[in-house]
């Protein structure tokens, strides 16, 4: 995300899909991971192109236990009852939010310290683009709410949201491509 290139609409929908699989499996079996960030998911290349693998579930915990431990994550990417100490597999969809916001637009939706970011996380509303196709706005509005009730229930709905979102991104790409001179997609799109 650093480099030069940047990746494209439909490459990081597939990598967000890879992490959400690999949250799918998580949360299936009760643990949490915590600490969602770019440097947790580790990318390596195929012949059909990234392939994500969540990594470092080092801070991971049971979602049906209690702690008192705050602040466990990073707190650029964390959700805002995270910030008390709850940790719920929604949290990390929230987390999946902000790096998917970070992948499409180049920045994170909130900066600064982490006392400002808290704040941020827990009081302001997150500014999502027009530039931004309906369907992900929609996507990162969801997994972006305050209140975890308000986001998805599960990775597992998030991953069909980011799955559909892939697919109209793919065919965009491909009508795109195959488009003869004074062909005008917008016409087509309501």
């Amino acid at each position: 995300m650093q480099s030069d290139n940047s990746l494209s609409t439909v490459q990081s929908l597939k990598i967000i899909a890879d992490v959400l699989a690999g949250l799918e499996y998580a949360h299936n079996y009760g643990v949490v991971h915590c600490d969602i960030k770019p440097e947790n998911i580790l990318l390596h290349q195929n012949e059909t192109g990234w392939i994500a693998c969540l990594t470092d579930f080092g801070i991971a915990r049971l979602s049906q236990d209690s702690y008192t431990e705050i602040n466990l994550g990073s707190p650029a990417y964390m959700a805002p009852e995270q910030f008390y100490g709850q940790f719920l597999p929604a949290s990390d969809l929230y987390a999946v939010g902000v790096v998917l916001y970070e992948m499409l637009l180049g920045s994170r939706p909130f900066s600064g310290l982490p006392g400002e970011l808290m704040s941020a996380h827990l009081a302001q509303p997150v500014k999502i683009p027009n530039t931004i196709p309906f369907l992900l706005r929609s996507i990162l509005s969801t997994a972006l709410q305050k209140l975890p009730a308000r986001r998805f229930s599960s990775a597992t709905e998030m991953l069909k949201s980011i799955q559909l979102a892939l697919l109209i991104e793919q065919n965009l790409t491909l009508v795109e491509n195959k488009r003869e001179p004074g062909f005008n997609l917008e016409q087509f799109i309501f």
